[in-house]
């Protein structure tokens, strides 16, 4: 959960989808879900909604019940999807059946975890062509080893007399080195009263890696390798351990922790080539906000509207309406607009944003803490006005925007009313 949560925050995802498949245990299924939602709160980030469906050999027809629930999914803005607990043939349901709807394309987020990303070498090239661009992490072992390469040569070969019409690849997962060297250990122990067993294993290589036990459990947190699917299988990006973070190298190799690792180049759904901001503002509404800008203020390198007769196009320029286009970019979606010339006093726009024919104003913060809200304009931008939504990132990042806001808003506000006095106008700046 701790590496998932650190990949969500990497990216400054603030919401996610869970997708999981129930297990025999209700209660596991609910634990696990509270423990990322709780690793998740501490990156500022949550799980917006879970999507739980029943062990597929239980379900009649999975691709139809798969497409009613992502049909409900489609519904909604957030674009950041976890395949979190699931088997096989119900995860390769899962995207043959979300790259049929369109939901691996621009826009969308897939991550899987270890269940899943630690047997794409054991899958066919059908399901990795319908996983393109999912990122995933899977626990990473050394694959060089003598002991690895005369073991994987002896599994090929038994899996290939089994199954010998099997399309798939014959290597042997993560799953199969653990449950070998579960087998091994156990026979390290045997010589030992059953009351004995795991207080007696002992401490050796195998092929999963190093394993060592205390007080009878395992005593070493694992190393995970962040992958990303593309062309015929997948890439590796970094690597994530509890104590060093992301890494370029695993943790025994890396000598020293890393200050900052870039994870990329990252092959996203549809071929996009920027991160996700895993939100759509189309879902919900298609109609572009509707940003009132005065047209009749005094200060115009601030706000400056002006009509061009040659090209019969009005234009809007200045600081105030520049500083408005680049916070738009710190939102985690895209959020259409229009900016709309008034020729009023401010006091008419606000009661006209009060009267719904515009939805706010160029200098109003608001519209970027809440979609929806409309905002009363005649009181100044003060902290206690700001929402804490983990949708928005930073508080303080918008506290600092909302002061140039702020600075912008109070001089077009003042050229409103009245000529300012020099003490006037510094209180503006100043605020």
């Amino acid at each position: 959960m701790q590496c998932l949560t650190s990949i969500v925050s990497y990216f400054q995802w603030r919401k996610v989808t869970v997708i999981y498949e129930r297990s025999n245990t209700f209660s596991l299924d609910s634990d696990i879900i509270s423990v990322l939602s709780d690793s998740l709160k501490s990156v500022d980030s949550t799980v917006e909604q879970h999507l739980a469906f029943p062990p597929i050999n239980s379900l009649f027809d999975p691709e139809v019940a798969i497409e009613q629930e992502f049909r409900k999914l489609s519904t909604r803005r957030n674009r950041v999807f976890v395949v979190l607990q699931s088997s096989l043939q119900l995860a390769t349901c899962v995207f043959q059946k979300a790259h049929q709807m369109g939901m691996l394309e621009k826009g969308f987020v897939w991550i899987i975890s270890e269940e899943i990303a630690s047997l794409l070498d054991s899958v066919d090239s059908s399901v990795i062509a319908s996983m393109q661009g999912v990122i995933g992490y899977k626990t990473s072992f050394v694959d060089t080893s003598k002991l690895y390469k005369k073991f994987k040569i002896r599994f090929e070969r038994s899996y290939l007399t089994k199954y010998p019409n099997d399309q798939g690849n014959p290597y042997p997962s993560l799953f199969a080195l653990r449950a070998y060297d579960a087998v091994l250990a156990i026979g390290k122990a045997k010589k030992d009263s059953v009351g004995k067993l795991y207080s007696n294993m002992s401490n050796f290589v195998g092929l999963s890696g190093n394993i060592s036990f205390r007080n009878g459990m395992i005593d070493q947190l694992p190393t995970f390798k962040i992958i990303n699917v593309v062309g015929n299988g997948y890439r590796d990006l970094a690597f994530w351990s509890a104590e060093d973070g992301f890494s370029t190298k695993p943790p025994t190799q890396s000598g020293r922790k890393n200050d900052f690792v870039k994870l990329g180049p990252i092959y996203w759904p549809g071929s996009q080539q920027t991160v996700s901001r895993g939100f759509s503002s189309g879902v919900i509404s298609q109609k572009p906000l509707r940003i009132g800008v005065p047209a009749s203020g005094a200060f115009h390198p601030f706000v400056n509207v002006s009509f061009d007769e040659v090209h019969n196009k009005t234009f809007m320029t200045g600081f105030a309406v520049d500083v408005f286009r680049a916070s738009l970019k710190y939102l985690p979606y895209d959020l259409p607009f229009t900016l709309i010339p008034f020729y009023g006093t401010y006091d008419e726009l606000v009661h006209e944003i009060h009267r719904k024919r515009f939805d706010a104003a160029v200098g109003d913060i608001n519209i970027l803490e809440e979609r929806y809200k409309w905002a009363d304009f005649s009181q100044p931008y003060a902290k206690s006005e700001h929402v804490d939504d983990p949708e928005f990132g930073d508080s303080s990042l918008f506290q600092q925007v909302g002061t140039i806001f702020w600075f912008s808003f109070s001089l077009l506000l003042f050229a409103q009313k009245k000529p300012c006095s020099a003490a006037e106008f510094w209180i503006a700046v100043t605020r």
